[in-house]
């Protein structure tokens, strides 16, 4: 097992728990790709299905 800290800019203290392996491994990616968003432009382009 292992673990995991999430820094966010609310006011929550939450626990989570993930069984499987595949959907940890799938939970690691989205949130890599989440900080590798440059600006609020990368945004458009993924609501436009463009990026």
């Amino acid at each position: 097992m292992g673990s995991l800290t999430i820094e966010i800019p609310l006011k929550v203290n939450r626990n989570f728990r993930v069984e499987n392996k595949q959907d940890a491994e799938k939970l690691l990616r989205e949130l890599e790709n989440l900080n590798k968003k440059k600006s609020a432009f990368d945004d458009v382009l993924g609501i436009l299905g463009w990026a």
